[in-house]
């Protein structure tokens, strides 16, 4: 087999494999092997019908033809790592000498995983912060339980911040009802300031029963592009008005949450869950940082249009994921932002740009680290997604896909060498 290469802008390269007549012989063998499989030849078993006898009743080009797409698939690994290539993707195919008794050429076009020359780590150190988590930290999310074990009591007076209402809505534009701009019973609690800026306290002072009708402006990024930075009008009826207790944070309180033994179990349980973020977050922050230092100070070959389409379609996907749980359509989200799925696409290419430079460099630390990941941790990995998605049948047909645990494997590897970034050039 003679193999010939060349690289070509933008992150490609062509290959040219030539075949020799003998070379291909077994290809032939093997094609005619599986036409006598798919037509009878009388006298012969299926599959056992001479080669001479096959070329005669379909014709030597025919069987030429036939073995060329299992001769390109046998050899074109081969060639790639006798040109000491790398290629990501599918290659392009083109042939180029096909005539019985001749040797057979084709050429392949594809895209090279592009080279990294890596920065020199032992200059680089980055400062880790100790997370932590103030007094005043704990005692806010201290409050937030308490809210969630607060009561409510019917009172009649003017509501007040801090108070729970229920209010009709009604929302208008230029005298015209607004779509899905009209609530009944919408409950709503003052000073939590959850609702339109400014709106809460436009409530406050009113008794059950009491009606207002005023006007504010609508955020320019409000979800409705219909009313979003436009002023509108609001006619509000309050029903009724509750005063809420929360409770006090005592013993019996701390007790009553049922996981803990008293208020100081609590407290050290909280903060001890609050740190556990923190130190999440810290680690997040940190990973990012050790990559936004590391990408500038190495030198990356052309990075292949193939790999930033990708990894800017798998931003998209992901976001329009995101958007969809949040219970809005994702073709409205592009309306509001003003943006097309392809001017989408360049605002990411940056970003995806950074990742791929990130994913490059952890591939080219593991190589030189020699990172291993073991069977028995892919085996682990899978067996904790297999049991976070016990009852989706699809997830765990996925699993069982060898391109899943070779993404598996990939992943692992990374996580180890963040894990020895961070210990080896942070401080």
């Amino acid at each position: 087999m003679q193999v010939t290469s060349k690289k070509l802008p933008r992150g490609k390269a062509e290959i040219t494999v030539e075949l020799s007549t003998e070379e291909y012989q077994p290809f032939l063998q093997k094609a005619a092997a599986a036409i006598s499989e798919q037509i009878s030849f009388p006298g012969f078993r299926p599959g056992k019908a001479p080669y001479a006898v096959v070329m005669e009743r379909v014709g030597e080009a025919k069987l030429w033809e036939e073995a060329l797409e299992p001769a390109v698939r046998k050899t074109f690994a081969p060639a790639l790592d006798e040109a000491k290539l790398v290629s990501v993707g599918s290659p392009e195919i083109a042939i180029q000498k096909l005539a019985p008794g001749n040797p057979v050429s084709y050429r392949a076009t594809v895209n090279l995983l592009p080279e990294v020359e890596l920065a020199d780590l032992s200059k680089i150190s980055i400062a880790r912060r100790a997370p932590e988590v103030s007094d005043a930290e704990l005692q806010r999310t201290l409050d937030d339980i308490r809210k969630l074990h607060r009561t409510e009591a019917l009172v009649l007076r003017p509501a007040q911040s801090n108070d729970k209402v229920e209010i009709n809505l009604q929302t208008f534009l230029d005298n015209v009802a607004v779509d899905a701009g009209q609530s009944n019973a919408l409950p709503l609690v003052l000073g939590e300031n959850r609702f339109i800026p400014g709106f809460e306290q436009q409530i406050i002072g009113l008794s059950a029963g009491q009606e207002k009708t005023f006007s504010l402006q609508m955020p320019a990024d409000y979800h409705n592009r219909m009313v979003a930075g436009k002023t509108v009008e609001f006619r509000v009826k309050v029903l009724s008005v509750f005063e809420l207790k929360l409770p006090e944070l005592t013993e019996d309180f701390a007790k009553s949450l049922g996981r803990f033994t008293s208020l100081d179990d609590l407290r050290q349980k909280i903060r001890a869950t609050m740190l556990d973020d923190a130190t999440a977050k810290e680690d997040e922050r940190l990973e990012n940082e050790i990559l936004d230092v590391i990408i500038p100070k190495s030198k990356f070959s052309d990075i292949p249009d193939l790999l930033v389409t990708t990894e800017t379609k798998n931003m998209i996907a992901e976001l329009e994921e995101q958007i969809k749980q949040r219970g809005i359509p994702f073709e409205e989200y592009l309306a509001h932002m003003k943006k097309s799925r392809e001017q989408l696409l360049l605002d990411f290419t940056p970003q995806a740009l950074k990742r791929i430079k990130g994913a490059l460099i952890t591939r080219e630390i593991a190589q030189q680290q020699k990172t291993e990941v073991s069977e028995a941790e892919v085996d682990a990995a899978i067996a904790k997604e297999l049991a976070a998605y016990a009852h989706d049948e699809e997830a765990k047909k996925r699993t069982r896909d060898p391109d899943f645990r070779t993404h598996v494997k990939n992943i692992l590897a990374s996580r180890k060498v963040m894990e020895h970034l961070k210990k080896t050039i942070t401080k």
